[in-house]
């Protein structure tokens, strides 16, 4: 039964992985049942008995991959706001390989947010755990109270600074871009 159920996983995580792959490479409009099933050369029906529906598998991908991407992000190594802006920083404009694909994926989500509303729902529920998350971490770096607009305003900031990366894949740029941001960021919170 052990071994069943092992393998009943290790199906589910190649479904997600391929369905990663396919977004990857032709945003969220390309993925379908019979793409995943081709491509994880598994059937149509093995996919459903792991997901209600391909909207179903998307939520499920959507969630994972900002718990994932909060868990690896070692804020907590952090020992200045300049640390904390850099490794923003360089989390969003030095991206390589799965990393690149991974984010590319998150910002098809949110073109999909433009014209479905309950991704739209979940993007702006998303924002905000990753303002709370991000507070925490600037709030015991300045020693000071930090307010949810500029939070906010930060996470906009990165995905708005993101997205033009991504079109660009000018890393150098970026950064320069970044550490000018950075600097006013820094500039407010030492002000408060």
């Amino acid at each position: 039964m052990d071994r069943r159920l092992e393998k009943g996983n290790e199906t589910k995580e190649k479904i997600l992985n391929t369905a990663l792959l396919i977004i990857s490479e032709e945003g969220l409009k390309g993925l379908s049942a019979k793409k995943i099933a081709d491509r994880a050369q598994i059937s149509k029906s093995n996919i459903f008995h792991h997901y209600t529906s391909v909207d179903n598998l998307l939520e499920v991908i959507l969630k994972n991959l900002f718990a994932d991407t909060l868990t690896n992000i070692p804020l907590e190594t952090c020992n200045s706001l300049e640390d904390f802006f850099q490794l923003l920083g360089e989390m969003t404009f030095l991206l390589e390989g799965d990393e690149l694909a991974i984010y590319k994926v998150l910002l098809s989500y949110y073109n999909e947010a433009l014209f479905t509303s309950d991704y739209g729902q979940m993007i702006v529920q998303i924002k905000k755990d990753i303002s709370e998350f991000f507070r925490s971490h600037l709030e015991r770096l300045s020693g000071k109270k930090i307010s949810l607009d500029v939070l906010e305003m930060l996470t906009a900031d990165l995905d708005g600074m993101g997205l033009h990366y991504m079109i660009e894949k000018n890393s150098k740029k970026f950064m320069r871009f970044w550490k000018l941001k950075t600097e006013m960021y820094i500039q407010y919170i030492n002000n408060l």
